[in-house]
Formats: C-alpha cells, sequence, structure tokens
C-alpha cells in the first residue's frame, strides 16, 4: 500500500503531545493513525457538502484532539485479558532506553477479535522474557483506543488460565484474526500498510516457508541489541536457481525473514508458518523487500541445536 502523508504542522503537534506525555514517538503516531481512519467514516457521513480539502483539515483535527486527549491526560491501567502471540525482541531508542513490540489477541466491545500491540518500555520491555506463546494473561496496564497497551514498570502480566490451544493451529488462527496467507512471490502486493513511513506492526501476513538454512544471530550496531537473519523458501520460488556451494551443500533462494533470537529458533529444512509486517526499502537503485516475524508456528519443524 502507498505511504500516508501528514502535514508538517500535524506531525509537529503530535512531537508536542509525545514530548509532554513522555511516551514515544511511534506509540502517538500509531494512535494518531487510528483516530485518523476511524474518522474517516464520521466525516462521509457529516461532511458531505464539504469539499475533501475541507474535509481532511476536520480529520486532522479530530485525529489530533483524540490523541491529545488520550495521552496527556494520565489515564488509569486497566485489566484486560489477552492471548499472547509473539514479540520483536528488545530494541533501544535513541536516548538508549529499552523498548518492545509485544502482541496478543484480544476481544474488543466494538471490533471483536483483533490483533493487539503492546508496546513495552522501562522495564516493562522485558515482560515478554516471562510469557508462553497462547497463554491466557490479565494485563493491567494502559489501555489506548483500538486495544493497544502500553507496557510499563507497573504493568502486571497474570497467568490464571490454561493456554488456548485452539489457536495454535495457523489456520485457526489467521481466521480469527483475519490474517492473509500469501506466497513469497505474492509479497510484493501484500505489502503492510505504512502511516508516515512506519509500518502499522500489527499489520500483519502469514507465510508458509520452508527454512533454507538455521537462522544466523547478528548485534545492531547502532542499538547493540541482538537480532536474527533467515533466509525461507515455498513453492513459488524456482528451484532452478539452487546452486551448490564450494562445501557441496545445495544452496536455495528464498526470502529474507527478520527476528529476535527467541523468535526465529527453527532450524534447516524446518517448515513454518511466519507471522509478521512485510515492509520493502530501495538501496542503490535496488528494492528488497523482506518479513519482520513476530511469532513462528511450526509445522514440521525441530529447534535448532544448540
Amino acid at each position: 500500500m502507498s505511504q500516508v502523508k501528514y502535514p508538517q504542522s500535524v506531525l509537529d503537534q503530535l512531537r508536542q503531545i509525545q514530548r509532554k506525555c513522555g511516551a514515544s514517538f511511534e506509540e502517538v503516531q500509531d494512535a494518531f493513525f487510528y483516530e485518523f481512519e476511524d474518522s474517516k467514516q464520521k466525516a462521509q457521513a457529516q461532511y458531505r457538502a464539504m469539499t475533501p480539502e475541507r474535509m481532511l483539515e476536520i480529520r486532522y483535527t479530530y485525529a489530533v484532539g483524540r490523541v491529545a486527549s488520550e495521552f496527556v491526560t494520565k489515564k488509569e491501567a486497566v485489566k484486560s485479558e489477552i492471548i499472547y502471540l509473539g514479540h520483536g525482541g528488545l530494541r533501544k531508542n535513541k536516548k538508549g532506553g529499552d523498548y518492545s513490540n509485544m502482541f496478543g489477541m484480544f476481544q474488543d466491545e466494538k471490533e471483536g477479535i483483533k490483533l493487539i500491540q503492546m508496546f513495552g518500555k522501562g522495564e516493562g520491555a522485558k515482560s515478554y522474557q516471562g510469557l508462553n506463546l497462547f497463554d491466557r494473561y490479565v494485563v493491567t496496564a494502559v489501555r489506548h483506543r483500538g486495544g493497544n497497551l502500553t507496557i510499563d514498570d507497573d504493568s502486571i502480566f497474570v497467568n490464571n488460565t490454561p493456554p488456548d490451544k485452539t489457536v495454535m493451529a495457523y489456520t485457526t488462527l489467521n481466521d480469527l484474526l483475519k490474517i492473509r496467507e500469501i506466497k513469497i512471490n505474492e509479497v510484493d502486493k501484500n505489502l503492510s500498510v505504512k502511516s508516515r513511513g512506519w509500518v502499522v506492526k500489527t499489520d500483519w501476513r502469514c507465510i508458509i516457508g520452508t527454512a533454507n538454512r538455521d537462522p544466523n544471530e547478528f548485534e545492531r550496531k547502532k542499538e547493540g541489541t541482538p537480532g536474527c537473519v533467515l533466509s525461507i523458501r515455498d513453492e513459488t520460488v524456482g528451484v532452478e536457481e539452487v546452486y551448490v556451494d564450494q562445501f557441496g551443500n545445495p544452496v536455495f533462494p528464498g526470502f529474507t525473514v527478520f527476528g529476535a533470537p527467541e523468535v526465529l529458533i527453527y532450524g534447516k529444512d524446518s517448515i513454518c508458518a511466519y507471522y509478521g509486517t512485510i515492509d520493502s526499502y530501495t538501496k542503490d537503485d535496488e528494492t528488497n523487500t523482506n518479513m519482520s516475524a513476530y511469532l513462528v508456528i511450526p509445522i514440521v519443524g525441530s529447534l535448532v541445536e544448540g
């Protein structure tokens, strides 16, 4: 999808909100994107006589106002029941502070079952280290409109129910969350939506792929945090491109998947369902597309040895 561009005046207001409330700009921007899109139907219904330009101005004003009310006014923590569905690992912001993106299934009163983002900061950024995939948790945390949660030092996860085994099947998960399953040769036409250059992290795709090799762990130079990269293939990747390396091993062409070392844990020849966002970037006039995986469900898989 095409990148959404907002006026500089709107971005300046979002920066002011971010500085005043101490949240990350990504949090504020995601909330703005939600409010801006949510206002679309209301604006069309109530302001049909207006010009498109004036309608946009009103939607901008509405969305900024909603975000200001939500973030600047201190919100009380509430209890939310979620099913835990993965994370993106520990990261560092520009000031060196810890943050993370965690995900869960949430029953919204208006929208029904949906995928939500749980933005961890401070000590809350490490919360995923004590969570188990598909377990149900009652989370005490600030909940924003749309269901996303902010996980901070005061947030609490209580696991008081057994795991929901029904969502462990990738077909069930896709149906419940309306996640699009795609082939590798379809990724360029199925990019995750962007808001002002930022990928909306809950706009997941699912790819069933075979690992070409074991995942490779690396360190992000600017952050000093660990990451992992993997190449996968499916039936749409041409076998005619396979070649044999100097050690006599077959080398398959494939699609690049990035993720946390705790997420990309299945080894060579494992067949898994990979969940995450699809993004593309251009460097030296060459466009590259890859996935940021937050959840991996093994179908025929084995853990990486060691």
